[in-house]
């Protein structure tokens, strides 16, 4: 039998992903819906991110960005993008799929709109 490979990311309960998160002290942080919120990984995500972001600036959508170290440190990141205008937690889950967040981050986000309030979220380190 194959090792099973432990998953980055849970489809757990909101509840219990919020106590997870306290648990590993954790801060949980919801973007407006003027905010975009991408889960980059790798320096080659990053290269492909700044690449889209320069192709996409032609359209009057993003306004600006910024990055957040991410919990497991550099290469891996957050980044922010605010938006010009307000957008649904779906258009904003699309819009962080076409700037190149992580897909399964993206993934799991589409699975909680059933049944999160808000699925977007960010789990950063207490400052």
């Amino acid at each position: 039998m194959k090792d099973m490979i432990k998953p980055k990311y849970e489809l757990l309960p909101e509840e219990a992903n919020l106590r997870k998160a306290e648990k590993e002290g954790l801060v949980v942080i919801y973007p407006k819906e003027d905010q975009l919120f991408l889960d980059i990984d790798t320096e080659e995500q990053f290269q492909e991110f700044k690449a889209r972001w320069d192709q996409l600036s032609l359209f009057d959508i993003f306004k600006e960005y910024y990055s957040l170290p991410s919990k497991s440190g550099l290469p891996h990141r957050h980044i922010v993008v605010n938006l010009h205008h307000k957008y649904s937690s779906i258009q904003r889950i699309a819009m962080q799929a076409i700037l190149n967040s992580d897909c399964r981050k993206e993934i799991i986000s589409m699975l909680r709109l059933v049944t999160y309030k808000e699925p977007i979220v960010f789990f950063q380190p207490k400052e």
